[in-house]
């Protein structure tokens, strides 16, 4: 039993030795913040109601993408106010 004990402990400091050392300074890596795009988003009727809208790539590209079915839906008469939504 004990030279099991032994040979774990050999095993053990080989292991430990021939580990690279960690460095105690390292910080975690922070995430870079995504890139925000910003553009005037023009009201019609209005001069003075402009104003500036930044998201993300991907935040405008689910904007985007939800505009273009909210205006299928309308087109087809699918809409959020039913089948006779504007006619």
């Amino acid at each position: 039993m004990s030279l099991i004990a032994l040979y774990l402990a050999l095993q053990a400091s080989v292991v430990a030795r021939s580990a690279p050392p960690v460095a105690a300074t390292a910080s975690p890596a922070t995430p870079a913040k995504p890139k925000l795009i910003c553009e005037e988003d023009d009201e019609t009727g209005t001069r003075l109601g402009n104003h500036k809208v930044c998201m993300t790539a991907d935040q405008w590209r689910a904007a985007r993408v939800q505009a273009r079915e909210e205006m299928a839906n309308w087109q087809r008469g699918t809409g959020a106010c039913g089948l006779n939504c504007g006619r």
